[in-house]
């Protein structure tokens, strides 16, 4: 009898007990409800008895403080908090909740009281000191908790879970100073943490006024300590601001401090390539290949230079040359004489076949895009084929070749370069799209519309990939005039004419089709195109007269945005009126917020106000 009776009482506790659960957790979500709807005190209510029943739930507390405090009712909030930690005195998260009230409130010696209250309960660990930390954090009382964490670290010497967040908070509040002072101390501790500690600091780094504060605080550490980390961290600020001299000069130092054997240069020169920095990269590989003439990386280094010195050198022509068609005009070819001997003497002196391929192929496009010397340019891009024919500068000699073929009107073997790119499946998509536009270019160019049709679709598949917008635009041309095949022809015989660098010729074709005039698409294209044409033959006066007519015709046009933001550009980098250009860019994205060029003319913008401010 007595066992009977036991059972049933378990029987009864397992059936009733989940089913109570079950039910106040289906008031719990009745009163969220309400809460969501905005009947905070049908809410309260629910949560006041869910509370009730279960004093002890953490998620019913919180539920009804929020309630209260959603409604302002901080006694309430305050008297419920109180009685808890009179039922749990230790329960540090009480104390942190309670000084949250009267924070809120508005009376903060109140919520400091409580706060600091909490630390001085029995057993004190160093979470405690940053659980009340956060909640001042959380209220955005970042003194109070800068100066909670500081008697932490004081309580527990120096404990490193302090120093972290102390620089945290200091990096919240502009203290720069102090933040990179408390990243140091942390890297003083444990050098290992450089990487962490770089990507710290740049998050503040580009922030007024820290740099300078930053800068001093790394050298007055090195100072003390003459450890090497040091002036990693520093080398890593002043590349992250762009003093890159004052970076190679720490780099210098590092790598004579690490005995790195030139190593630490070498990748500074690397980045500073990378980030378009070519003076200062040249002075870094000079200095290299003067300095660790036996090093592995000269070879790469010797390389790195002549890339440099080419950019410098591409860089003063390039700025008289932005216009689209526009070739770099009268350059003498002992202009590159350094350059190419620079890469030259890469190439035959390590035998580095990595370094000999890319220095052969840089040759070639030297001769090709600046010395229109197609003859020498063909011999480098032929030698980079046969001698190294897996390589990525093989890939890329290949395009080269058919780009000069198809100018010379040899379309057949032209072709069938391409056809290999484009049907290699090593070759990245990046040449291989290049290799289809080219094919699809050709066949347009023979009144092929068809098969230029089919090639250009399999590059729209992908909008995002490379030359999707150019096929697109070249799609669009064929199916509007495709019915006028004659139309269509002479603007493809105009097209290749820029293609060739004959824009004479195709001024010609463009102008005749410009007078017919019935279409308006065919208008406005002749007219564009016409207006890119002009630039290339340096009669900015009639590009201008073009650009402006289409860009306010703006609807009416499929070429206005198009027109608008070729219009800023002459004004950017030609009449140098930035002003203007900036104006224009405006402009653009006021009217036509769709436009492709959308995004670019806000970067434009960016980079103007800069310049135009400074004027």
């Amino acid at each position: 009898m007595i066992k009977k009776s036991i059972l049933l009482i378990l029987f009864l506790t397992a059936t009733v007990l989940p089913q109570n659960k079950s039910l106040l957790e289906s008031k719990f979500i009745l009163a969220q409800n309400y809460e969501r709807a905005g009947r905070f005190k049908k809410a309260e209510e629910i949560y006041s008895e869910l509370l009730n029943a279960q004093p002890w739930n953490n998620k019913y507390l919180t539920a009804t403080n929020n309630i209260y405090l959603k409604q302002k009712k901080y006694d309430a909030s305050a008297e419920l908090l109180q009685k808890q930690i009179a039922r749990s005195p230790k329960n540090i998260d009480l104390y942190g909740l309670l000084g949250t009230t009267y924070y809120i409130e508005g009376n903060y010696n109140k919520a400091f009281g409580v706060w600091d209250k909490a630390l001085t309960l029995d057993k004190i660990y160093p979470t405690n000191y940053r659980i009340i930390a956060n909640y001042a954090i959380q209220n955005r009382a970042f003194d109070k908790a800068i100066e909670i964490l500081k008697k932490g670290e004081k309580k527990f010497n120096g404990s490193p879970l302090f120093v972290y967040d102390l620089a945290n908070l200091y990096a919240i509040t502009m203290n720069f100073p102090a933040a990179t002072r408390e990243y140091c101390k942390i890297l003083k501790r444990q050098p290992s943490q450089l990487s962490f500690v770089k990507n710290r600091i740049s998050t503040y780094i580009q922030s007024k006024g820290a740099f300078e504060a930053s800068e001093k605080v790394v050298k007055n550490f090195y100072e003390e300590t003459s450890s090497p980390v040091f002036l990693d961290l520093l080398s890593s600020i002043y590349i992250q601001t762009k003093h890159f001299n004052k970076a190679f000069e720490t780099v210098r130092k590092t790598d004579e401090v690490t005995n790195a054997g030139g190593s630490k240069i070498f990748g500074f020169a690397e980045k500073a390539l990378n980030e378009d920095e070519y003076s200062i990269a040249a002075k870094a590989y000079k200095y290299l290949f003067e300095n660790f003439k036996t090093a592995p990386f000269i070879p790469t280094a010797k390389l790195g230079y002549a890339k440099s010195e080419e950019k410098i050198l591409t860089q003063k022509i390039n700025a008289q040359t932005w216009a689209p068609f526009e070739s770099p005009k009268n350059i003498d070819a002992h202009t590159f004489e350094t350059v190419i001997n620079a890469y030259l003497e890469a190439a035959q002196k390590y035998h580095n076949p990595s370094v000999k391929s890319e220095a052969f192929y840089r040759i070639g496009k030297i001769y090709k895009e600046y010395l229109t010397d197609s003859k020498s340019a063909l011999r480098f891009f032929k030698k980079v084929v046969k001698e190294f024919p897996f390589s990525k500068y093989a890939m890329l000699s290949k395009i080269e070749i058919a780009k000069i073929e198809l100018a010379q009107g040899k379309f057949k073997q032209a072709t069938g370069l391409l056809k290999k790119s484009a049907g290699n499946r090593s070759s990245p998509s990046k040449i291989k799209n290049e290799a289809l536009f080219l094919l699809a270019k050709e066949n347009y160019w023979q009144g092929k519309f068809g098969k230029a049709l089919g090639l250009l679709s399999k590059l729209t598949r992908n909008l995002s990939a490379d030359k999707a917008n150019d096929a697109l635009e070249l799609s669009m041309v064929i199916n509007i005039f495709r019915k006028d095949s004659l139309t269509l022809f002479n603007f493809a015989r105009a097209d290749y004419f820029t293609f060739c660098g004959k824009q004479d010729s195709a001024k010609s074709v463009l102008l005749e089709l410009d007078k017919k005039g019935n279409n308006f698409v065919l208008k406005d294209l002749a007219e564009f195109k016409l207006a890119e044409t002009s630039l290339a033959l340096d009669d900015v006066p009639t590009a201008i007269a073009i650009l402006d007519s289409i860009s306010k015709k703006e609807n009416l046009s499929l070429f206005a945005d198009k027109a608008l933001f070729l219009l800023a550009e002459i004004n950017e980098y030609k009449i140098k009126n930035y002003k203007e250009a900036e104006l224009l860019y405006e402009k653009l994205l006021e009217k036509f917020p769709n436009s492709l060029y959308f995004d670019k003319s806000r970067q434009k913008i960016n980079s103007l106000k800069e310049k135009f401010n400074g004027i």
